[in-house]
């Protein structure tokens, strides 16, 4: 896989970005994965080919012709029907209800993204304001907002305890997006 770089798709191939920078049409159809790194504990996306070592190439009238896309680096040989006929042929109704299948897939993927991300980041707002109410005074009413109860005794605790009740207070401000958490910090 090639880096990313601005301008480019995430997880281009190298065989893609030569074929891009020689101006060849194609498409390499391709699948994603999202997994969790081992050691660093993060979410790493992942771009796959579908088809390995394969991709499908417009070779039309105004475009390169045979021998300028033979000579990309990275091209091995075209696919044969025999050892007397050209690169097999494919209608471009087959390769182009395999790109409608590969966008679909791309989106369904997507959306499962997204809502895995925002199952956790309400977990993690739960589990926040969960530790926010250990940590506050017992007894307090229902109904007095949990950031003006976290103002007033601020002051009162000790040091570790306001540093942990602040950085607490900056993540949930994160996470939420709301500005009224900002005053206790």
């Amino acid at each position: 896989m090639a880096a990313h770089v601005e301008g480019r798709p995430e997880g281009e191939l190298i065989i893609e970005r030569n074929l891009r920078r020689e101006g060849v049409e194609h498409y390499t159809p391709a699948y994603w994965n999202e997994t969790v790194h081992h050691r660093k504990k993060i979410w790493i996306e992942k771009r796959y080919p579908l088809l390995v070592g394969y991709c499908f190439i417009n070779l039309h009238e105004k475009g390169p012709s045979f021998e300028d896309v033979r000579g990309v680096d990275g091209i091995m040989c075209f696919l044969r029907g025999g050892r007397h006929y050209g690169p097999i042929e494919f209608p471009e109704g087959v390769v182009s209800e395999l790109m409608m299948a590969d966008f679909a897939a791309r989106q369904n993927y997507l959306m499962e993204q997204h809502q895995r991300r925002e199952e956790y980041r309400q977990e993690r707002v739960k589990a926040l304001r969960s530790d926010l109410r250990r940590m506050l005074p017992k007894g307090r009413a229902v109904r007095v907002n949990m950031v003006d109860q976290a103002q007033k005794i601020i002051d009162a605790l000790p040091e570790k305890m306001r540093a942990r009740v602040t950085s607490i207070v900056r993540e949930l401000n994160g996470l939420t997006g709301e500005g009224e958490l900002e005053r206790v910090a």
